[in-house]
């Protein structure tokens, strides 16, 4: 999630999920005042990765002694910049995390308390939706304390080779000397190297451009573990990074489910819009994945992340919009049947009062395309060119869930299941107009959240928002392909 800032001083007001938003790897090197490092804000998830790194090992050792099995040593992996003076930061800015934690223990402060009970809420959460036992918090907090005292964190610098030689055991893989072990290092952990028992990890390395399978080689997050070390794991990213991977995952899936459902027959098409906004296919080996939006049929696509305009900029185009929504639907929640082109221009108006802090979050381009590509192609030529509407007023969905991430479901299950009904051949598009207030997050300017629907029946769609520069030239076998497919 986004170079992230809290929105208060609270170091406690965003509880993480499996993925946690995390400040911006180069906020490390600067603004740290490293003797309020338990209170500082630009390390919240930092030092919130590392305690739920304790907590999290701490319970897996527990329940590995209480079911007479040998307690594991677990790791941590802080991979972020190349560069050797940012390790040497990162590792004093981890070394006073530990530290002040060993202070605090020490003193059974109201702050270490806090910090602990913060992160065992949050595995919790996890460890019972897998329907496992979870030691007491008394019995965590005795363990983490004994970590802590005893000197069973350790913290490695990995920056060469010879270092890497030095750290390896006969099996290959690197040492785990302590019962909790941190590795903080850059390209020297991007390959050929492998941790065991990793729970923890805190990944920055962001380049220019996001090769799939260099990511992946990266992203020792995929690897197996057992499924009660994956209830404890935990994964913290900038929103840039953490957008490709998933635009990768979904990219993968969306393939993988056409090949295995048998739905690879219909085809899978690899489209971007030429510089006269016309659907045209390009290169699969040419996109930038970190500009690729998976189009899978039966799926939900809605956006979330994104702010509101001023009310002065957008209550002009938000009275448009409430009229020819009115003119089109009237007030009845029903779905009614409109023109290709309609819609397309509702959806325009909509998202003319929505921006991004982050283009890379922004997938607004490609849900235009997914409406165009998806009533055009379908094969009921009764409903070629047209899409269904759903209308829905008055709603007050907050910006963020109270876990913290930002809300994703504007429309209630009824609405979505009435709407499903209706998606087979053609897209639905659902309008939801919130009524935006100060205190549910947004700018106090209503607006209307679209949602669209894609048809049962439709084929796989890979869109990119854009090509390389070299990759531009479109020729004129591929433009008359494109006509052939999109009309």
């Amino acid at each position: 999630m986004p170079s992230y800032q809290e929105p208060s001083s609270n170091p406690f007001s965003h509880p993480p999920g499996f993925l946690s938003r995390m400040t911006s790897p180069t906020a490390l090197t600067a603004r740290i005042q490293v003797d309020r490092i338990l209170t500082e804000k630009n390390v919240t998830i930092l030092r919130r990765a590392v305690v739920t790194f304790l907590v999290g090992g701490s319970i897996r050792r527990l329940q590995q002694k209480g079911s007479n099995q040998r307690a594991q040593k677990y790791s941590f992996l802080f991979h972020t910049k190349q560069s050797r003076d940012s390790h040497d930061w990162q590792m004093r800015v981890v070394s006073a995390i530990r530290g002040a934690l060993v202070d605090q223990a020490q003193i059974d402060s109201p702050l270490f308390n806090e910090l602990l009970n913060f992160s065992y809420n949050d595995l919790k959460r996890s460890i019972e939706l897998e329907g496992l036992l979870i030691p007491k918090f008394d019995e965590v907090k005795a363990a983490v304390v004994d970590v802590l005292i005893s000197g069973q964190l350790m913290i490695t610098k990995v920056n060469s080779d010879a270092e890497i030689r030095n750290l390896l055991a006969s099996n290959g893989q690197l040492k785990l000397r302590t019962p909790f072990n941190m590795f903080i290092g850059g390209q020297i952990l991007d390959r050929g190297i492998t941790i065991s028992n990793l729970i923890a990890f805190y990944y920055g390395r962001s380049p220019k451009r996001f090769q799939q399978d260099t990511v992946l080689q990266h992203s020792r997050m995929y690897g197996a573990r057992p499924e009660a070390d994956l209830t404890v794991t935990r994964f913290c990213s900038p929103e840039n990074v953490y957008q490709t991977m998933k635009r990768i995952h979904e990219f993968d899936n969306a393939l993988r489910e056409a090949f295995e459902s048998g739905e690879h027959d219909r085809g899978i098409y690899f489209l971007r819009r030429d510089s006269s906004r016309k659907l045209i296919p390009c290169s699969p080996n040419k996109v930038l994945f970190s500009d690729v939006v998976s189009i899978r049929p039966g799926r939900r696509l809605v956006l979330s992340g994104f702010e509101t305009v001023a009310k002065s900029m957008g209550a002009k185009n938000l009275a448009e919009l409430d009229r020819k929504i009115d003119a089109i639907a009237g007030e009845a929640q029903t779905l009614k049947l409109i023109p290709l082109d309609d819609a397309l221009k509702l959806l325009d108006l909509a998202f003319c009062n929505i921006e991004y802090d982050d283009e890379a979050e922004d997938d607004r381009a490609a849900h235009l395309v997914a409406l165009e590509h998806l009533s055009r192609t379908t094969k009921n030529t009764s409903l070629k060119g047209k899409v269904w509407l759903m209308v829905v007023k008055d709603r007050n969905v907050h910006r963020e869930r109270e876990e913290g991430r930002f809300s994703n479901a504007p429309d209630t299950k009824q609405q979505s299941d009435l709407a499903k009904e209706k998606a087979t051949d053609i897209p639905v598009l659902m309008l939801l107009r919130q009524n935006s207030r100060e205190d549910q997050g947004w700018k106090d300017l209503p607006f209307w959240w679209p949602v669209i629907l894609t048809p049962s029946s439709s084929a796989t769609v890979i869109f990119a928002n854009r090509e390389p520069e070299l990759a531009k030239r479109v020729s004129d076998d591929e433009r008359s392909l494109a006509e052939d497919h999109l009309t």
